[in-house]
């Protein structure tokens, strides 16, 4: 849609006076290159864009005129849209600030003038079949395209035919829907190299002629055959004879085509023949048993007798083509109609057909991309080989108006009372109604000049099409009355949530209501029964007559969130120490926590992921909701320290025995000892001889911040410089290196 200048509505229109309008004139224009479409332009006639079975097509705006200067121009497609071949009608409404509309259509053809491409296959060789003057063919179908995408192709043999020794062309020809051809050609040469077989008389003892030291000698025929079935016999002598041979043709055959071919395989018996030496060979322009085209060939039979005397004959082979096509037609088609009007233009796929031919044309009682009306259309498609044989098939189109009405009422009237009445004639003007159809029914729930009652009466105006489909609008006709009425309103409610929700059904009584015309409307921001949130939420409830006169009081509904939150905490974890440290680097999935608010926060003594010494810590998780109500829960993590201390003992040691003793007091250095707690004890079998305190130096003291996001942070330090020959250390005097203290 286009807006050539702006709209200017007014609550009173008196312009019953519609625009003019002048479309652009009926586009004619070819496919965009490769699509079956095309971007318009408004000027000069088109055929399609190269290599598309479309166009992108322009035009100017319509010349419109109106008497307010102030219009709207709408139209069912844009310029420069991409149109598919074929016709597609636009349609261009212009319309004034007081709705009065002219529509004015016009015509784009796309013309697909673009011919299909196409390549043959290579020549064919090939030698004769065994025993036979002729080979069956066969060769891949050829590379076709077309901008259309769809196309049929004919070609002078069907792969598969037989063909006779020598040169056979083949044309074949790619055809699109338009019309447009593209032909391509290439050449079967069968070529023969089967030798005849050939038989001779036997040998001949015969007298002299009287007289005669010679004798004149006759013999047969031999006995010849040959694939082609013409063959030349030459003799080192000849039978002496000048009579030729009598002859005598088979009659004429009519032979229908072979099933799915275009052709049929013929054979005949032999022509009679004699002469009076007994010996004759037969030739003839095809042999019995070959394949022959559709239509008529002349069979010419000669026989020659040894002496060269000929006698000839003729008869003539008739293929009839009475195989039909085979033809399947596309699925019925049901299309909404396009937007706007009271039609569609309907697009479908070409029928499926086939004919032993391999040559038909296809015609159609309506063509694809056709504008066809509202309702229900036969589309009839009929395949015709060159023989006259047709066939038949049937769709149909089925166009479905959707589209309902459009209707717009009359503005609201406010009018007062007749005098001396609590009531009034009101008149108003016709709705303004469109339909893609141009055909619709108008019924109101009030006719103009009836008598209102003092208040608001709704009318409902419905326009509906020959298809059912409506379109209602409304106006309300006030007759004023001015004096409000009286409303008192319900007390105060205070009331819990329901169980298991963040909210309440509330009920309360009607509210108490008096008016000088006896009859009035109480409408209210909410309805009795209604469910309200947790919260302070106020009623209006306003008493309205029928001259719109108002009366509002309120009252306030308290809803008290007194329901805690269901948590479920995770199972108890029981988990080793981490590597080398005497504490565990533990996670769990959060608790699972319902509320009837749905809203909650979630708070814990300790975190997933935080580091927890070897034995048992207590987690609290406490879910709180907005009204403050709590639920704890509690899951206990158990961190065992599975490790064993890495230990390495002093080297063996020798001696000597003290002076004048058959013992020596031996000392070593303690074992090297580590543990992931940082606390281990040593026993010894035997203790170095050593009475001297150890000595030990602890490490620095340790100022450290708390972990990021953390009220703890994790700490380490080095082990303390400790010799002895016994060395002790008390887990439970000390805490382990990498503890996080809680």
């Amino acid at each position: 849609m286009f807006v050539l200048k702006s709209i200017t509505r007014w609550g009173e229109t008196g312009d019953l006076e519609s625009p003019n309008i002048t479309c652009p004139a009926d586009i004619t224009q070819s496919t965009d290159p490769g699509l079956y479409s095309a971007n318009v332009t408004w000027s000069d006639p088109y055929s399609t864009d190269p290599g598309l079975y479309s166009a992108s097509v322009t035009w100017s705006n319509p010349y419109v005129t109106d008497n307010s200067g102030v219009f709207a121009v709408t139209s069912s497609f844009s310029s420069g849209s991409i149109f598919p071949a074929g016709n597609t009608a636009v349609s261009i409404t212009a319309e004034d600030s007081s709705g009065n509309e002219a529509t004015c259509n016009f015509t784009i053809t796309i013309v697909d003038m673009e011919s299909p491409n196409i390549s043959c296959p290579a020549d064919i060789t090939q030698s004769t079949d065994p025993g036979e003057f002729s080979a069956s063919v066969t060769w891949s179908d050829p590379y076709v395209t077309d901008n259309s995408g769809v196309f049929t192709i004919i070609s002078t043999s069907s792969s598969g035919s037989i063909f006779p020794a020598g040169n056979t062309t083949i044309s074949i020809t790619a055809e699109d829907s338009s019309g447009n051809e593209a032909t391509c050609n290439f050449t079967i040469t069968v070529i023969d190299m089967e030798s005849p077989n050939i038989s001779c008389p036997a040998d001949i003892t015969q007298s002299t002629d009287p007289g005669l030291y010679s004798a004149n000698v006759t013999w047969s025929d031999p006995y010849v055959t040959d694939n082609s079935g013409v063959f030349t016999v030459t003799s080192t002598s000849s039978s002496g004879n000048l009579e030729s041979p009598n002859i005598s043709c088979p009659a004429d055959i009519t032979q229908s085509t072979d099933p799915g071919e275009f052709n049929a395989n013929v054979t005949w018996s032999d022509p009679y023949v004699t002469d009076n030496s007994g010996v004759f060979t037969i030739t003839s322009t095809s042999s019995s048993g070959s394949t022959f085209p559709a239509g008529n060939t002349t069979i010419s039979i000669t026989a020659e007798d040894s002496s060269g005397n000929e006698a000839t004959c003729n008869f003539t082979v008739t293929v009839v083509d009475l195989e039909s096509p085979n033809i399947s037609c596309p699925a019925d088609i049901t299309q909404p109609t396009d937007q706007g009007l009271y039609s569609a233009n309907v697009t479908w796929s070409d029928p499926y057909v086939t004919d032993n031919s391999g040559v038909f044309t296809i015609t159609s009682t309506s063509s694809s991309g056709s504008i066809f009306p509202a309702g229900n259309t036969t589309i009839s498609i009929t395949a015709e080989d060159p023989s006259g044989n047709e066939a038949t098939c049937n769709f149909t189109i089925t166009v479905v108006d959707l589209e309902s009405p459009n209707i717009s009422c009359p503005a609201d009237i406010t009018q007062p009372t007749d005098p001396g009445l609590y009531s009034a004639n009101v008149t108003w003007s016709d709705p303004y109604v469109t339909d893609n159809s141009g055909v619709f029914t108008i019924t109101s729930t009030s006719s103009s000049g009836s008598i209102f009652p003092a208040g608001n009466t709704t009318i409902s105006i419905t326009a509906e099409d020959p298809s059912g489909n409506e379109a209602t609008c409304n106006f309300t006709i006030t007759v004023v009355d001015l004096e409000s009425p009286n409303i008192s309103c319900p007390a105060d409610i205070t009331q819990s949530t329901d169980p298991g929700l963040f909210s309440a059904n509330v009920t309360w009584s009607d509210p108490y209501v008096t008016d000088n015309s006896g009859v009035f409307t109480v409408t209210s921001t909410s309805s009795s029964g209604t469910v309200f949130p947790a919260g302070n939420t106020t009623v209006s409830i306003t008493a309205e007559d029928f001259s719109g006169n108002e009366a509002t009081c309120n009252f306030t509904i308290t809803v008290i969130d007194l329901e805690s939150p269901n948590i479920s905490c995770p199972a108890d974890i029981t988990q080793p120490t981490d590597p080398g440290l005497f504490s565990a680097n533990v996670t769990w999935s959060d608790p699972y926590v319902t509320d009837n608010s749905g809203a909650f926060t979630i708070t814990s003594t300790s975190s997933s992921g935080s580091v927890f010494p070897a034995g048992n810590t207590t987690v609290s998780i406490t879910a709180e909701d907005f009204s403050g109500n709590e639920a704890t829960c509690n899951f206990t993590i158990t961190v065992i320290d599975l490790e064993s201390p890495n230990i390495s003992c002093p080297a063996d040691i020798t001696q000597p025995t003290d002076p004048g003793l058959f013992s020596a007091n031996v000392t070593w250095s303690d074992p090297y000892v580590t543990d992931n707690s940082g606390a281990f004890t040593i026993t010894s079998a035997s203790s170095s001889g050593n009475l001297e305190s150890p000595n030990i130096s602890c490490p620095a003291d340790i100022t450290q911040p708390t972990d990021p996001g953390l009220f703890s942070a994790n700490v380490t330090w080095s082990d303390p410089y400790t010799s002895h020959s016994l060395q002790t250390r008390d887990s439970s005097a000390q805490t382990s290196r990498g503890l996080t203290p809680t």
